[in-house]
């Protein structure tokens, strides 16, 4: 699971750079004003990858302190763009008086959201049969081993 939520997100700092290129017409990624919230989401990259390194190495203890060090990072890379204000763009959920989404694109959202449900729901379903094929095989080698030493 770990592994997982690390290569999502390198690939969000990765989209991250190719997003803020362009619009803002910034000559890099971190570059002045490209924002808190892409220097936030490096540290909890940075401090995710040091938190599996010390449990694999020191011990379970080590890591998952360091992996909570990471969590409470999350909620100030996404409050940053309302606490201080460079190039990016403001809020469009929960931001001030005003702002919001178009009502053009609530049809297009509503299907984005339930493609990622039926997404994620599809790999539920893939990992639970996954995981019970693993389970059935392990009895069964539990089973032939069993009757081998009767």
């Amino acid at each position: 699971m770990d592994l997982i939520l690390l290569r999502f997100l390198f690939v969000a700092l990765l989209a991250g750079v190719c997003y803020f290129l362009h619009p803002f017409g910034l000559d890099g990624w971190v570059s002045a004003g490209a924002g808190a919230a892409a220097a936030g989401a490096v540290i909890v990259f940075e401090l995710r990858v040091r938190a599996l390194t010390l449990r694999r190495l020191i011990g379970a203890v080590a890591g998952s302190v360091l992996g909570i060090f990471g969590a409470l990072d999350v909620p100030i890379v996404y409050m940053s763009n309302r606490w201080w204000r460079t190039q990016h763009p403001a809020p469009v959920f929960g931001g001030a008086e005003g702002s919001g989404m178009d009502k053009s694109m609530i049809g297009p959202f509503l299907w984005n959201m339930l493609a990622w449900m039926m997404w994620g729901i599809f790999v539920l379903i893939l990992r639970y049969n996954v995981e019970r094929k693993h389970q059935q095989y392990a009895t069964e080698e539990a089973e032939e081993a069993l009757a081998a030493n009767i």
